[in-house]
Formats: structure tokens, C-alpha cells, sequence
């Protein structure tokens, strides 16, 4: 005779931790791919922080390079200039210098105009100003005195604040080279300007990425350059220092190059920043990209 065996139903507490084990389960699959997700998220933000890091310091680096090399060919053609209109006895008899300094837009075109200084600041000759009464005293403008004074006491090139010059009638960019006679004594400044509006200079022209800006920053706090411009006036760009905070930021930040992550108030946004300081220029290149741009944030 067969018996059948019988198969008890599980009981109550045999199902009870059965729910528990699928729902242990659960919670750890869950856990297991939000950490996952998270994981990619860092690795993700790591690698777009990376790519602006090396992305911003070679364009950083190129910057630097343009100053540079700009900086240097502008001074040794300036000085050849200054001897040359000195050796016609411009200071004394302006005029004689009238064929040169115009020749001068010709040959080197991205200048927006050239003068010639005496020592004490007056300015004697100016292209494309025929009537040397209206020409000021570079020694007495308060945007040029401090750069005038600094390039006689240091005896070296120098870099001016932008200004509106009215000789000129439009924003510039100074330079400032001292010029010497046989004895090494100076006997008058050369200037020249460089337009800010439709500049030819390679940090004026640079192609950049997507939302990639570059500026060059003066130790003063007042910017030397910035493109590409904002939807700002000459004035807002140029007129004023930027923001006591960034200036904070940038005078605390602890090498003289390096990549970090500032704020910009009149931005109202945080920007990661590759920069370097040009101590013989007085100035700190900058590129720059807004924080949002890079992690979505």
C-alpha cells in the first residue's frame, strides 16, 4: 500500500522571514547602485575638473607667452623709436619728429597712437594731434601719473592704466619706455597706446573655448585687459577696480601660478581660474571659466 507523503504549508514565521530576506535584498541592490550612480557622479565631476585644469593652464600658458613676447617687441621697437626722435632734437623743436611719429601707426599698426614725454611728464609730440597746446602733462593726469613715475623711478618699461585719452578719443592700453643718451641718463619717456576696443595684440585675438574668458589683471585691481568684453561700458570695464573681494582673493592666493576656484561678485558666480604673475609687468594673467559651465551646478 503507497503512502504520499504531504508537504506542510511554511508556517507564518517561515514566510515572515522570507519578506525580510527579499527585502534585505532589496536595500542592499538599492544601496549597492546609488552607490554606484554616486561614484560615477565623482568620478565624472573629477574628470571634467581635470580636463578645465589642464584646459584653462594651457590657454593660461599661451597668454603668458603673448605677454611676453608682445611686451618685449614692443619695448625694443619703442626704444628704437625714442632714440631716433631724440637724435632729431624733437624735444626741444617737436615738429622735426612730425614725419616719424605718423610713419610710426604704419609700421607697427597695433598701436592706436604714439608720444614722446620729457622727463617732467609733458608730453611734446603726439600723433595725430597738430596743436601741442592741448597735449597734457602724463606726470599731473592722475591715470597716467602713477605708471610715468614708476617707469622714470624704475627705469624700466611699464604698463599704464587704461583711460579714455581724450588726444586719442578713445580707450587705451599705455606702454611706457624709458629712453637714455650716451650716459644712460633718461632723457624722455616713449608712449604708445594700445586701443581696447578693436585690438590687434595676441591676447586681444585669442580663440577660445565656450565660455572660456581671459583678463589680464593689474596689481592695483584695475583690469589691464579683458576678453572677450562684457555687455559693459569702457567705463565699467576699465574706469573702475574690480571687486575689493576678488582683489582679496587673488592678493591671498599662495603661488605665483596655479589653478583654483574664485568668486566674482559683480558676476555673482564662482569661476575655476588658471593664473600667473608677471612680476616685471605688474600684472596677473588670467583664464577663466564659470563653475556652472563645468559641473552643471
Amino acid at each position: 500500500m503507497k503512502t504520499t507523503e504531504s508537504i506542510a504549508p511554511p508556517n507564518k514565521w517561515e514566510r515572515v522571514g522570507h519578506s525580510q530576506a527579499l527585502r534585505r535584498l532589496f536595500i542592499l541592490f538599492t544601496v549597492l547602485m546609488l552607490g554606484a550612480y554616486f561614484a560615477a557622479v565623482v568620478q565624472t565631476w573629477r574628470d571634467a575638473i581635470n580636463d578645465t585644469h589642464a584646459s584653462l593652464t594651457h590657454i593660461n600658458s599661451m597668454l603668458v607667452q603673448g605677454v611676453r613676447s608682445t611686451m618685449k617687441t614692443h619695448e625694443l621697437v619703442l626704444l628704437n623709436f625714442g632714440d631716433e626722435l631724440i637724435a632729431q632734437g624733437t624735444l626741444l623743436h617737436p615738429e622735426n619728429g612730425r614725419n616719424l611719429i605718423e610713419r610710426m601707426k604704419t609700421i607697427d599698426p597695433e598701436f592706436a597712437g604714439f608720444g614722446l614725454a620729457r622727463p617732467d611728464g609733458q608730453l611734446v609730440l603726439v600723433s595725430n594731434v597738430t596743436n601741442s597746446a592741448f597735449l597734457p602733462n602724463l606726470a599731473k593726469m592722475p591715470e597716467s601719473r602713477d605708471s610715468f613715475l614708476q617707469c622714470i623711478a624704475k627705469n624700466r618699461i611699464q604698463l599704464g592704466r587704461p583711460y579714455f585719452m581724450d588726444a586719442l578719443k578713445q580707450w587705451v592700453s599705455p606702454i611706457r619706455v624709458p629712453v637714455h643718451n650716451a650716459k644712460g641718463e633718461i632723457v624722455a619717456v616713449m608712449t604708445a597706446g594700445y586701443p581696447l576696443d578693436h585690438g590687434t595684440t595676441a591676447w586681444a585675438n585669442m580663440i577660445l573655448p565656450p565660455n572660456v574668458e581671459t583678463a589680464l589683471l593689474r596689481e592695483d585691481g584695475y583690469l589691464q585687459h579683458l576678453y572677450p568684453r562684457q555687455q559693459w561700458t569702457m567705463e565699467q570695464t576699465y574706469g573702475m577696480p574690480i571687486a575689493s573681494e576678488t582683489i582679496s582673493q587673488v592678493k591671498a592666493l599662495p603661488n605665483n601660478s596655479g589653478f583654483t576656484l574664485i568668486y566674482f561678485p559683480r558676476r555673482q558666480e564662482s569661476f575655476y581660474v588658471a593664473y600667473e604673475r608677471l612680476e616685471e609687468y605688474g600684472l596677473y594673467t588670467n583664464s577663466f571659466v564659470p563653475r556652472s559651465a563645468v559641473v552643471g551646478l
